[in-house]
């Protein structure tokens, strides 16, 4: 999650929190302070499934690859949460009546993890 999308944010003037699970990824995120974002950039290690943000912080959660290994129920609670009455969720995941994508899995099982699930319709209607 944070290689994506704290850095980038922050250049256009954003004001980004980069949660990530694993301590390595927030010990590596040194992009931050060489670049001089530290005002408005923070990595902070944390589970995507029980933020520990205040209820009605966040205007938008940004994720690429990162609910699909998640509990959707938990995780989708957890966002609304944190999110502003008009707050939005934008992501990129895989879906899991995706042509191309269950090919992929297909071929390539060694690739995954055992907590990985595309998105199904019934994650979708959670989501909503």
């Amino acid at each position: 999650m944070l290689r994506g999308g704290v850095t980038p944010l922050a250049r256009l003037g954003a004001t980004v929190t980069g949660i990530d699970i694993a301590d390595e990824a927030i010990k590596d995120y040194v992009t931050i302070t060489q670049e001089g974002l530290q005002n408005r950039a923070s990595c902070v290690v944390m589970d995507g499934e029980e933020l520990g943000f205040p209820s009605n912080t966040f205007d938008v959660i940004c994720c690429t690859g990162v609910l699909h290994h998640l509990n959707i129920r938990k995780a989708a609670s957890s966002w609304a949460k944190v999110l502003k009455p008009d707050g939005r969720v934008a992501m990129i995941e895989p879906l899991a009546y995706h042509p191309l994508v269950m090919l992929y899995r297909f071929a390539t099982p060694s690739l995954r993890t055992r907590d990985e699930h595309p998105l199904a319709p019934r994650d979708i209607r959670v989501l909503k």
